[in-house]
């Protein structure tokens, strides 16, 4: 018999929302104009890093001399003019479906993303679906960004609900590596990272995409 599912905590970028395809597009085009080499693989292994976080890791894949702080200022007006001008961040297929079923369950729901709590809001707003969640944790109020467990913890925490009786939605190995690490069960929802075997390792339960998640849940023993 599994513990009493009360809580699922989404992460946000390329999980409910298609932002890691916009934001690789917006690194693509500040690529282009400052003229540094940038590829999928680069832009994957930093998909569930923090903002503050991303030059660190940057600094070992172009060196310190790189002017990063000037490309993620670059990247990060392309992102938002992107976002301006079309007024949607896409939300991704089940989404919707998914958060109906669960507030139709009475299962509580929390947002813990590495973005900021300013674009976490304003994303939630912008897609109207805010009132679904009880509770945001961004990577700005815990002392260490995924792969470490304190954002989901700190869900966990927030929402009064022990790791046992939780589940984490996740787009990225930082993330899939932290719900691991705050041990709470978490499912992988393939976006820009693909399924491998490192992501199995690290997997518990693996599904297609967020409408899946319903069937999973109502199987549970």
């Amino acid at each position: 018999m599994k513990n009493q599912l009360k809580l699922v905590i989404f992460d946000m970028d390329g999980l409910m929302f298609d932002t890691e395809r916009i934001n690789y597009e917006a690194w693509l085009e500040a690529a282009t104009l400052h003229q540094f080499p940038i590829d999928e693989k680069i832009h994957t292994s930093m998909i569930g890093i923090r903002e503050k976080d991303i030059p660190t890791f940057l600094e070992k894949v172009y060196g310190k001399e790189a002017d990063i702080t000037g490309w993620q200022k670059q990247v990060i007006f392309n992102q938002k003019e992107y976002i301006t001008k079309n007024k949607t961040v896409h939300k991704k297929k089940g989404l919707i479906e998914l958060l109906n079923y669960l507030e139709s369950n009475e299962i509580k729901m929390a947002v813990a993303s590495s973005s900021s709590t300013e674009t976490i809001e304003y994303y939630l707003d912008l897609e109207g679906i805010r009132h679904y969640f009880d509770c945001v944790v961004s990577g700005e109020e815990v002392e260490n960004g995924k792969p470490a467990p304190d954002i989901f913890l700190k869900a966990c925490e927030s929402m009064k609900v022990p790791p046992e009786n939780a589940i984490v939605l996740e787009d990225s190995i930082h993330g899939l590596k932290a719900a691991r690490a705050a041990q709470i069960h978490n499912i992988f929802i393939p976006d820009r990272i693909q399924v491998s075997d490192e992501l199995r390792e690290i997997s518990d339960v693996i599904r297609d995409d967020l409408s899946e998640v319903i069937a999973y849940i109502e199987n549970r023993e």
